[in-house]
């Protein structure tokens, strides 16, 4: 199943969602969508997270990638962070590429701002 997806309050485009798996859906920009299908995904767990994942067998060994690594063209040795936090939402504008340093440095300083912060999370 697909959807085209009006601008829902603090998107700045229309989006598509992918299947992953049988019961998550991947938010993608609409120019992506045609080559995201090519393949299928899955959603695996990382500790505390969901990641759109698809695994195909080339050159005599299988290969796994990732969605966000794959629409962001995340270069061998960095890391791609999702700005909003949402790990199946891989629209460009919510993907960034950056060394490993900076990622932990942002998402450390980011949990020290929330432990102190005096609204409930997801406020």
């Amino acid at each position: 199943m697909t959807m085209m997806q009006e601008n829902p309050p603090g998107l700045k485009s229309n989006f598509k969602l992918v299947p992953v798996g049988k019961d998550h859906f991947a938010i993608v920009d609409p120019w992506r969508f045609d080559a995201i299908m090519k393949f299928n995904w899955i959603a695996v767990k990382s500790p505390f997270k969901l990641y759109a994942k698809s695994r195909f067998f080339v050159g005599g060994k299988w290969v796994t990638i990732s969605m966000h690594r794959f629409i962001a063209k995340t270069p061998t040795g960095q890391v791609c962070h999702h700005r909003n936090g949402r790990t199946l939402d891989n629209r460009e504008q919510n993907l960034s590429n950056m060394k490993k340093r900076d990622h932990t440095v942002l998402h450390h300083n980011n949990n020290i701002l929330l432990k102190h912060s005096p609204f409930p999370p997801g406020h």
